[in-house]
């Protein structure tokens, strides 16, 4: 049995275990993926915001040009190919950090004026995506390149396009703004920098042509890319945004397989998507650290186990074994009874030899009644060993509802939010002050952040409260554990200790199971402070009174369970200890057989602990008695003993 029960606790804890580690997993999962969907919604604010910069731009040029009320080509030329024209392009440009280049484009591709130099380059710009686009639908109102790579400083730009007409619809020309990817990838750099190794953040068009990245692939930049996860959303699922999970080798990278999280996002008012994605490594990177802790913690608890069921087998075995010595040397004893009364009636006439045999008898029988005495000992100690057991297992689900509470506090927090939170901050840090206290959404941003610091005060005086809690169950099994070995020891040695610790260590071995029944326990010491005798025995003595009125409680109807503990000086300046219950009380029958070995009303026991109690207390020329009104109206043990035992003098 006591196998049986261990091997399942074993298996629960390691259930528990198990369970808890792929809960973990899978709220650090679902938290990534609902902190990546944030993030990629950032990221496309910042690229719309970009944008928008651009197009603000290109649509102040062409108001510009609009203004002039050209009517042909060559007057579209003369007014493009001014100083003028080319200050206006070279005003516009350095006041906005996101443009690179604007440029004034002719019907026939050459370049009017743009914001560089003047005059410009003789360059022909016909063979260009844009150029094409226009020509072919006059209705298209801008266009979005693809990436080039300038020769001289091997900077990457895309340009945007728009179409010039006069009132009758014909093309004069284009008007150009090239804007800088270092705009994206030096803003990706700095967000990817907290999302771990080989985490990346890419921008592509609506075709899926990849604009840029971080870090930067130059061979890549201005392709298609249909195998990643960003066209497995955007276009295979028709999605606007969404967030998958993968473990396909990186087209930028490894041909490794690397398992991995994107959440693809299509930018509002633009043909732009920004996809960031971020390994395994980093988004379980906590749950890994957990797991060996939870791992580490279900290793000791099972050593525990191992450790506490192994003792105990080996104590019933040796308890066993006692009872069974002791059963042959009853047996002897009264096989020498029955020869000593023979040898009585048919020697009657040899007094001297009678009376050797008789000293010889009672040589015997005291060694038979010490052998009992200690087997009563050491059954005594494999109860309390159940009990320590028992009680551990109690603090061992105390452990278990603690580790439950951190775990569901992780999976609620809202500090997932946080980074969102920051990289708003990060993404408007030029314009932090208007953007706080301007923008619809940046007015909420400190009322947001203060409502996560309450949160973040609130969960971290919960988590160390639990932390506490577990502290101090972890030492309460050790407190446990310490009590019931300094209660083990040898009877017959005799020293001088205090019996507030004694009595407080005896009600610690049972406190788990008193609070369970809601058992009220009072100490009231009225005696001395210190005694001198067996300690051992005295400890056995006290454990069998208080296993019994817990018993009697476990069984009674009594409304408020109690036991009190008391010790005085009474008639002959004896020691009095009494152990009083409002238990299920002693009928008066039982109240006259109650110390005779063998003797029980417990279906499960064994008659031999109070026997073995009263014995104890004669050897320490004390005295052990009952009294009770009857069934019902509970019960007291008397336990006297002289206040310094006379064969502790000389003990040290």
């Amino acid at each position: 049995m006591i196998t049986t029960i261990g091997i399942v606790a074993m298996i629960i804890v390691v259930t528990a275990a198990c369970g808890g580690a792929y809960v973990l997993r899978e709220n650090s999962r679902r938290n990534w993926a609902d902190e990546m969907s944030s993030l990629s919604f950032v990221l496309a604010e910042h690229a719309t915001q970009t944008l928008s910069s651009a197009h603000a731009l290109l649509d102040s040029l062409y108001d510009s040009v609009m203004l002039q009320h050209i009517e042909d080509e060559a007057g579209f030329k003369s007014y493009s190919s001014q100083r003028s024209s080319f200050r206006l392009l070279e005003d516009k440009v350095s006041a906005n950090p996101v443009i690179d280049v604007a440029t004034f484009v002719a019907r026939d591709g050459t370049v009017l004026n743009f914001s560089r130099s003047f005059p410009p380059p003789p360059i022909n710009l016909s063979d260009r995506d844009y150029f094409a686009a226009h020509v072919a639908d006059a209705s298209l109102s801008s266009f979005t390149s693809m990436p080039v790579e300038n020769k001289g400083n091997g900077k990457w730009v895309f340009y945007i396009s728009r179409r010039v007409d006069n009132r009758q619809g014909e093309m004069l020309g284009l008007i150009l703004v090239g804007v800088s990817v270092e705009v994206f990838s030096q803003f990706y750099e700095k967000v990817a920098q907290n999302l771990g190794p080989f985490s990346s953040i890419s921008l592509y068009r609506n075709d899926f042509t990849l604009m840029t990245r971080w870090p930067l692939v130059n061979k890549m930049v201005g392709k298609q890319n249909r195998a990643g996860a960003t066209y497995d959303v955007i276009g295979k699922a028709g999605k606007s945004h969404g967030v998958i999970f993968i473990a396909t080798p990186n087209v930028y990278g490894s041909a490794t397989a690397m398992p991995r999280i994107a959440a693809p996002r299509t930018t509002d008012r633009y043909p732009f998507i920004v996809t960031p994605m971020v390994t395994e490594e980093h988004y379980l990177h906590d749950w890994r650290i957990a797991r060996w802790w939870i791992f580490a913690v279900t290793i000791a608890i099972l050593l525990l186990l191992f450790v506490g069921m192994n003792w105990l087998r080996q104590a019933y075995r040796r308890a066993e074994n006692e009872l069974a010595e002791r059963r042959l040397a009853q047996t002897a004893m009264r096989k020498t009874q029955e020869q000593l009364e023979s040898r009585v009636q048919e020697r009657t006439r040899t007094l001297t030899m009678e009376v050797a045999e008789r000293q010889a008898a009672q040589l015997e029988l005291r060694r038979v009644n010490e052998h009992i005495a200690d087997v009563s000992h050491k059954a005594g100690m494999a109860e309390v060993a159940n009990s320590v057991l028992h009680n551990v297992g109690n603090v061992l689900n105390s452990i278990n509802v603690s580790v439950n509470l951190l775990a569901e506090q992780i999976k609620a927090t809202p500090l997932v939010d946080f980074p969102a939170a920051v990289a708003l901050l990060q993404g408007h840090g030029d314009g932090l002050g208007r953007y706080l206290t301007e923008d619809a959404q940046g007015r909420q941003l400190p009322g947001f952040l203060d409502l996560l610091a309450q949160h973040w005060q609130k969960e971290h005086a919960m988590m160390s409260s639990e932390a506490e809690q577990l502290s101090g169950s972890v030492q309460h099994v050790k407190d446990i554990i310490s009590r019931q070995q300094s209660l083990s020891g040898h009877s017959g040695l005799y020293g001088q200790f205090n019996i507030k610790d004694l009595l407080d260590d005896v009600l610690t071995i049972h406190g788990a199971a008193l609070r369970r029944m809601n058992v009220q326990s009072t100490l009231d010491l009225n005696g001395p402070q210190v005694w001198m005798g067996d300690k051992s025995k005295l400890t056995q003595i006290l454990i069998n009174l208080v296993k019994n009125a817990e018993e009697s409680l476990s069984v009674s109807a009594a409304m408020h369970p109690a036991i009190e503990i008391c010790s005085t000086i009474g008639t002959d300046d004896q020691l009095e200890i009494t152990v009083k219950d409002n238990g299920c009380g002693i009928s008066p029958d039982a109240l006259k057989r109650l110390f005779t070995y063998g003797f029980t009303t417990k279906p499960t026991g064994h008659g031999f602990g109070l026997h073995a109690s009263a014995l104890a207390a004669r050897e320490m020329h004390g005295s052990l008695h009952a009294e009770s009104d009857g069934e019902g109206f509970g019960a007291t043990f008397i336990l006297s003993l002289p206040q310094t035992s006379p064969d502790s003098k000389g003990q040290i």
